[in-house]
């Protein structure tokens, strides 16, 4: 009997998505997290506009984020079973999001984000799985309906633990007065392991293919020429973004090999997963080791025996990777 009930409420929700409703998530998830963003805009060129999608997190994300629980998660699907054209197309022009959830899988990688900007009135989501297009005959829209949804939606945020402004300032307060992106000192972890399990000598080519959106983010490639104290000529190759990213190989010829780098873009996907963007806790999560030292450190020194890798943090949230290969 049980079984038959939960065919049928899985064929009802299928079907209400299909007339004009809604489903969402419409993937398989383990866990969500809801974070602040763009609390930084004023001093960014553009703001973020995704919470995450296509392995790229929004690079003003603060911290680890607080996850919902299964009675929040039933609620946010709940309020878009009754459809969201309204609220995909947008109440008004602008979007400046400052609030998203983040769906992740078991393995801890994303799945699924809704991005909400309250002030707008506009919701953007994205899912590892196709969306159905939204209906854009503003002449059909239930503009009560949608209100009605964004007033449940600022309540549930509420509820969560997150605040909702609207003097855009507050939020600036709020950050740097809130235990949730205090951080500590620097600690370091010799990790022996850490060169066999990540990484490889890596050439330019390789390199280059970490990038995972070449149309937003491309590297400049050029040859240096340094002379030592002895009057000998050394030449090597290096990439270098225009947001200071630099990488510096052993020579300029096709088998030259990474020897620094210091990554400061989101665009870029690490051979061990790791990108800009991240939080704290997902990055001890990928260490996966035990340690004595502070429970939210601005900085961490990852040490194998022929690679070094620093991770920096602003607000517990990853901000620049730094790789020094030596051997």
């Amino acid at each position: 009997m049980k079984k038959t009930l939960g065919l049928f409420v899985l064929i009802l929700l299928t079907n209400v998505s299909i007339a004009g409703g809604f489903l969402f998530p419409n993937f398989e998830y383990d866990h969500s997290r809801i974070y602040l963003f763009n609390i930084d805009f004023k001093e960014t060129k553009r703001p973020d506009h995704r919470i995450y999608a296509d392995n790229l997190y929004a690079f003003s994300k603060l911290g680890n984020g607080i996850t919902l629980n299964k009675e929040q998660n039933k609620e946010i699907t709940k309020i878009f079973a009754r459809g969201a054209d309204e609220l995909r197309s947008g109440m008004s022009k602008c979007f400046l999001p400052r609030h998203g959830i983040i769906y992740f899988d078991a393995f801890g990688n994303p799945v699924g984000s809704i991005s909400i900007c309250f002030e707008c009135q506009k919701i953007v989501f994205w899912s590892s799985k196709d969306l159905p297009d939204y209906n854009d005959d503003y002449s059909k829209y239930n503009y009560e309906k949608a209100d009605e949804q964004l007033k449940q939606l600022q309540q549930l945020v509420s509820e969560i633990g997150l605040p909702i402004y609207d003097d855009e300032d507050l939020y600036y307060g709020y950050r740097d007065t809130s235990s949730a992106y205090k951080q500590d000192t620097w600690v370091r972890i010799e990790d022996f392991s850490l060169d066999s399990m990540y990484f490889a000598a890596y050439t330019v080519d390789s390199v280059k293919s970490w990038i995972f959106n070449t149309k937003k983010y491309m590297l400049k490639e050029d040859v240096n020429i340094e002379i030592s104290a002895g009057g000998e000529e050394y030449r090597f190759t290096e990439l270098y973004g225009r947001d200071g990213s630099q990488y510096q190989f052993d020579g300029d010829d096709e088998s030259a090999h990474l020897v620094y780098a210091s990554i400061k873009s989101p665009y870029v996907l690490l051979p061990n997963g790791v990108t800009l963007g991240m939080s704290l806790d997902q990055i001890m999560d990928r260490i996966n080791t035990v340690y004595d030292g502070p429970s939210h450190p601005k900085e961490i020194i990852h040490q194998g025996r022929f690679l070094k890798i620093t991770y920096r943090f602003e607000h517990r949230t990853l901000k620049q990777v730094v790789l020094e290969f030596n051997g």
